[in-house]
């Protein structure tokens, strides 16, 4: 926990030393997600059709690539927030912009739905690491566009550390399938 907060607290000092990085578009996209939960011991659990919404802002626009800042709330197997800095690397056809991007991610844990059902002792790590990755699709219309988009989230480390509800079950991770649509709005001047 002292980790997370030390690197949270970096990032908010830091960020505002870097000059000149003005967003060059603000992305607002809601979707829906389906996650595996692996435990240690082999099994694998699903649940489907949970809610998801995600903002980002991109900076450092350079004809290929650009970074981005994105944050957003996810619903696996409980609920999280998270944050993830990632590059993305595209092609522009006119309206039509192809890209992929990737990154590291930090999940917090908001609610668990285990705890709140049962009542009973479980570990939870407050911060999971893990990996962001994906495909989309932008159509834009100065000054706003459109965005479908395909991410996968790959948990590194485990949610769940210990368990006295059912003890070969300790520790498990997400793998996150996210499918979502949404609106984009550009900053400044159109190059």
């Amino acid at each position: 926990m002292k980790k997370t907060i030390i690197l949270i607290l970096s990032i908010l000092f830091i960020s505002p030393l870097i000059h000149s990085q003005i967003p060059k578009s603000i992305c607002v996209k809601p979707g829906i997600s389906t996650a595996f939960m692996h435990y240690s011991n082999g099994k694998t659990y699903t649940y489907q059709g949970s809610f998801y919404v995600g903002v980002n802002l991109e900076f450092m626009q350079h004809k290929y690539f650009s970074i981005l800042a994105e944050g957003g709330f996810v619903s696996k197997s409980d609920n999280f927030v998270y944050i993830s800095p990632l590059f993305k690397a595209r092609m522009e056809f006119g309206k039509f912009i192809p890209y992929v991007y990737a990154g590291p991610r930090l999940d917090f844990v908001v609610t668990t739905y285990s705890q709140r059902q049962t009542g009973s002792y479980e570990k939870y790590n407050i911060s999971v690491f893990g990996l962001s990755y994906g495909v989309g699709l932008e159509l834009m219309f100065w000054p706003f566009g459109y965005v479908l988009g395909f991410q996968h989230q790959y948990d590194i480390s485990n949610v769940l550390s210990e368990s006295k509800i059912s003890p070969e079950d300790s520790n498990y991770n997400h793998s996150t399938l996210i499918f979502s649509i949404g609106m984009k709005a550009y900053f400044g001047k159109r190059e």
